[in-house]
């Protein structure tokens, strides 16, 4: 599993992974609460860095986020308050890791 010591330098960068359907239904199911133009997380009224994670071009976009927060880090969501599964994770890691090798 990637690391934060070795992360993948075309998910961080240029270009976007395709494949996006494989994670967008995780994405919108578990990491919507914040990341979205009207958060519904009490005590937070703006989207965090403006993210907006509500379309397959705006996960593809933020996949960097996503894979650090989500999948490497597990920062996100904030206390696993959407009880993100660690097979979800997974499949964000290897969405991310698919977009190395194509």
């Amino acid at each position: 599993m990637p690391t934060a010591l070795n992360l993948p330098g075309r998910v961080c960068g240029s270009p976007v992974p395709g494949g996006v359907e494989e994670v967008q239904d995780i994405v919108l199911e578990r990491c919507t609460m914040c990341p979205t133009k009207e958060p519904c997380r009490d005590g937070i009224a703006v989207s965090p860095k403006g993210a907006r994670l509500e379309s397959a071009q705006q996960i593809a976009a933020r996949a960097c986020d996503i894979f650090l927060q989500a999948g490497v880090t597990n920062a996100m969501p904030p206390a696993n308050m959407t009880e993100l599964e660690p097979e979800e994770c997974d499949a964000i890691v290897a969405w991310c890791k698919a977009a190395l090798e194509g």
